[in-house]
């Protein structure tokens, strides 16, 4: 799973999530491999916590259905890192 841009845009982000319950239920995944830019770090608010917060709402579907996964960072995904030494 690749550029879902989570936080992006609401009604973006709640389509993403639908997609993501109707494709993991019909293929029922071993593992689950989410290839960076979940998120759009731009649209970081400057709160801590704010990619914690975000990494949930885009791992929910794996998390409830028990599905292992891993993780790798895109730029997107950095950006947050990017706009506070205190984030890091």
């Amino acid at each position: 799973i690749t550029d879902s841009h989570f936080d992006d845009d609401l009604r973006d982000t709640l389509l993403t999530q639908y997609c993501l319950r109707a494709v993991i239920g019909m293929e029922r995944p071993d593992f689950v491999a989410f290839t960076g830019d979940m998120v759009t770090g731009y649209n970081w608010d400057g709160s801590q916590g704010w990619f914690e917060r975000q990494w949930r709402v885009f791992t929910k579907v794996v998390t409830e259905n028990k599905i292992p996964y891993a993780y790798t960072l895109g730029n997107h995904d950095v950006e947050v890192l990017s706009g506070s030494s205190s984030n890091r």
